[in-house]
């Protein structure tokens, strides 16, 4: 279970935000059990004013996000609170791709937590079958990380 704050959600809006003004779209609705965030641009020829509008309750209430279906194999979970990182640094390739077998002790990813780079490492022999996260994401303790079969 995925619980989102404030900060959180605001992350979430902007990276929309981002997206919306890149596929050049003027409004953007998504309505779910917990969340309704609507988003429009006033005047889509300049692209100057956008409205964010969210709910009061989905801001100040932590929202519970349900998981998504997960792959049957065994799940990579993490170790602990902090940003996970598919790669030891910008521009380089990622420890793991989908597809990819591994091998008991490999580095799978890193997570940051109190600016310290922490190694995670394979406890299982197979191929990594879904990766659930994407770069720089927070991840909580015990968040599913990604399959290996």
């Amino acid at each position: 279970m995925l619980i989102l704050n404030k900060d959180h959600i605001m992350e979430i809006v902007d990276s929309l935000l981002e997206k919306m003004t890149n596929a050049k779209l003027s409004k953007l609705s998504i309505e779910t059990k917990d969340i309704n965030i609507h988003l429009e641009k006033e005047n889509p020829a300049n692209g100057q004013t956008i409205i964010q509008s969210i709910p009061q309750t989905a801001v100040t209430a932590e929202t519970e996000i349900a998981p998504a279906a997960i792959s049957a194999g065994n799940q990579v979970t993490s170790p602990i609170v902090g940003t996970f990182y598919c790669s030891s640094g910008p521009g380089k390739e990622p420890y793991v791709k989908v597809g990819q077998k591994v091998s008991k002790g490999d580095v799978l990813f890193i997570i940051e937590s109190m600016k310290l780079m922490n190694e995670v490492q394979s406890e299982f022999d197979g191929t990594v079958a879904e990766i659930l996260v994407s770069d720089k994401q927070l991840l909580e303790y015990g968040q599913t990380v990604m399959v290996i079969s």
